[in-house]
């Protein structure tokens, strides 16, 4: 009983150590998403002076492969990718917005897991105490 109570504490506190670890890390790929206008290239939009077909609307992604990045932004200054290259690579853009979305989820599991694990710690402690007060 006594080592199912050290371990839901350390469980629990490591649980509480990760939760807290999320914040740098989520920081940190912050800093990282730049906006970005995915245009699909082609020859005949070059014809005319254009870079290509424009997909959806600018979105903050997180791209590590700066050469799917095009050399020139478009009128509004927003950096475009490449989704030819990015296709041909096998590259999916990560949006920050999936990113925050995953570390919510994740930030509350890890702190309902975390007073899940304290909680029965809590709960074999009474129950340890109550077991060596009765004779």
């Amino acid at each position: 009983m006594k080592i199912w109570r050290l371990l839901s504490f350390l469980m629990g506190g490591l649980l509480l150590l990760v939760l807290v670890a999320t914040v740098p890390i989520l920081s940190n790929l912050e800093s990282q998403a730049v906006t970005y206008q995915i245009v699909k290239p082609s020859p005949e939009a070059a014809l005319f002076g254009d870079v290509g077909e424009k997909i959806g609307t600018p979105q903050k992604f997180i791209i590590q492969d700066k050469k799917a990045i095009l050399a020139e932004p478009d009128e509004n200054g927003t950096l475009l990718l490449n989704d030819t290259y990015l296709k041909d690579q096998g590259i999916y853009p990560l949006q920050l917005q999936t990113v925050q979305a995953s570390f919510g989820y994740a930030r509350w599991g890890l702190a309902g897991a975390s007073l899940l694990c304290l909680a029965l710690g809590l709960l074999l402690s009474r129950k340890v105490a109550k077991a060596q007060s009765t004779p």
